[in-house]
C-alpha cells in the first residue's frame, strides 16, 4: 500500500483497521475461486461515513478497490487486481424491523448492514416469526451486500424469487465516494461492486414458514427428471432442487428431485427434512473435495433444460442446482477451463444467462453480450467514472 494513501486513511481511521503484511496479503489473494492475486493491502471501515472517505481518497490516488463480503463469491469477483480490498465484516448492525399497515396487509422490511450474514438475519427474524427468504447454500458465511451484489438466489426460489425481489432500496457509496440512497435497484443488484459499495440494505421480510414437508423423488434419467417437474403444481411449493447421477455418485444419493412444499402434503417431515436439506446444501463441498472445484451456474428456459442436462450427462459432469427456476449449477474438473468455457458457450446456445446467482466476475467476463457491456459501461459513467471501482470486472 503506497505510504503516502496509508497516512492520509490513519488520519480518520485507526491502525488495526488496515492491514498491508503478508498474512493479509494472502488471505485476501482470493474469494472461493480458484483465482489468485495479491492485493495492495486491506482496509476494514466500520461506518457509512469512513467508506466515504476511503473512495474519496482512492480516487484521488487512482488506486483501485475491491468491496468483499464473506468471500465465498465463486467467479474471483473480490479478487484484487492491483487493488486495495474493502472488508465489509465490521458492518453487521441489524436496525430493526419495520411494520406497515395492519392486519392481512401488514408488510415487514429490516434495515441491515453490509456485513451481517443471511443466517445472522434470519437468527434476529425468527424470533418475531419473520424470514429473509434468499438463502443460498453459504448462508451461514455469505453477507447481504454479496448477495445483493451477485442478485443470489437460494433454495427456494421457486416461492421467493431473488435477491432483487427483496431489496427495497439501499445506502451507496459510488465511485465519487458520494453517499447516495438508491431506490433504482436493478442500478446495483447484480453488479458485483464495480459501480460502488453498498452500506446499507433496506430488505422486505415476509413470515417463516413453519409447516413445510418435502418429497424426494427418485429417477432413473434426465427425461424422467423433466417430466416429473412439469407434472408438479407450483401452487404452494417453495422449491425443487435436483441432484444427477453423477453428483448423486459423489455424494452418495442418486438421480434425485427434491420438493419443498409450504404445507403438509410431502411426505418428509421434520427432522429428516434437515438431514435432506444438509445433504443438499453440502453437494458442492463434497464434490470440490472429489476433484470437482470449478462450477457454472448458468440460468437456462424450462423448455431448454432437458437438452441442457442431457449435454452435461454426455460430458459425464456432476451437476445440482435450482432447477425449478432453471438454475443448474454444473461441476468441473480442477483446473479444466476450457471445459469450464464450452458449458458457458453451449449455455448461451441454450438461450441461457451466463450466471443464475454466482455473477460473472473474471470467470466469464470474456461471454458478455455486448448489449450488457453497453449497459455497464454507462452505468460506470454514472456511478464510477474514474474506474475505481473493482476495476476489471464484467468489462
Amino acid at each position: 500500500m503506497p505510504s503516502s494513501f496509508k497516512e492520509e486513511l490513519l488520519t480518520f481511521l485507526k491502525p488495526e483497521q488496515i492491514d498491508d503484511g503478508k498474512a493479509a496479503m494472502v488471505c485476501y489473494s482470493s474469494d472461493a475461486s480458484t483465482i489468485e492475486r495479491k492485493p495492495l493491502g486491506v482496509i476494514w471501515p466500520e461506518n457509512t461515513d469512513q467508506i466515504s472517505k476511503i473512495i474519496k481518497i482512492a480516487r484521488d490516488f487512482k488506486v483501485p478497490v475491491v468491496p468483499r463480503g464473506g468471500g465465498t463469491g465463486l467467479v474471483g469477483s473480490a479478487v484484487p487486481l492491483d487493488a486495495i480490498v474493502i472488508d465489509m465484516s465490521r458492518m453487521k448492525t441489524i436496525y430493526g424491523i419495520i411494520v406497515r399497515g395492519g392486519g392481512e396487509r401488514k408488510e415487514f422490511s429490516c434495515i441491515v448492514d453490509p456485513g451481517v450474514t443471511v443466517a445472522e438475519l434470519n437468527d434476529y427474524l425468527k424470533k418475531d416469526g419473520l424470514y429473509f427468504p434468499v438463502v443460498p447454500s453459504s448462508h451461514k458465511v455469505c453477507t447481504i451486500g454479496g448477495i445483493i451484489s451477485t442478485n443470489a438466489a437460494g433454495n427456494r426460489a421457486v416461492k421467493y424469487g431473488k435477491a432483487i425481489d427483496w431489496v427495497e432500496e439501499v445506502d451507496f457509496v459510488d465511485g465519487r465516494g458520494e453517499i447516495i440512497k438508491i431506490t433504482q435497484i436493478n442500478d446495483v443488484c447484480g453488479k458485483e461492486g464495480v459501480l460502488g459499495i453498498i452500506a446499507k440494505a433496506k430488505l422486505k421480510v415476509t413470515h417463516l414458514p413453519t409447516n413445510t414437508s418435502m418429497d424426494v423423488i427418485e429417477t432413473e434419467s434426465i427425461e424422467e427428471m423433466i417430466e416429473k417437474i412439469n407434472d408438479l403444481d407450483f401452487r404452494n411449493i417453495l422449491s425443487v432442487e435436483m441432484i444427477n447421477k453423477m453428483a448423486g455418485e459423489l455424494v452418495g444419493t442418486k438421480n434425485i428431485i427434491f420438493v419443498e412444499y409450504a404445507d403438509q402434503r410431502g411426505t418428509i417431515k421434520n427432522g429428516e427434512m434437515a438431514k435432506l436439506w444438509k445433504k443438499r446444501e453440502g453437494t458442492y463441498s463434497i464434490c470440490a473435495s472429489k476433484g470437482y472445484s470449478l462450477i457454472c451456474d448458468p440460468q437456462i428456459p424450462s423448455e431448454k433444460l432437458k437438452s441442457f442436462l442431457k449435454w452435461v450427462e454426455t460430458k459425464s459432469l456432476p451437476a445440482f442446482g435450482h432447477i425449478g427456476v432453471g438454475i443448474i449449477h454444473v461441476l468441473v474438473p480442477d483446473n479444466n477451463h476450457q471445459l469450464m468455457e464450452e458449458i458457458l458457450q453451449m449455455s448461451i446456445e441454450h438461450g441461457g444467462e451466463l450466471t443464475g446467482e454466482h455473477g460473472i466476475g473474471m470467470v466469464k467476463a470474456k461471454f458478455i453480450n455486448e448489449e450488457y457491456r453497453v449497459q455497464i459501461k454507462k452505468l460506470k459513467e454514472k456511478y464510477d467514472p474514474d474506474d475505481i471501482m473493482n476495476r476489471g470486472k464484467l468489462i
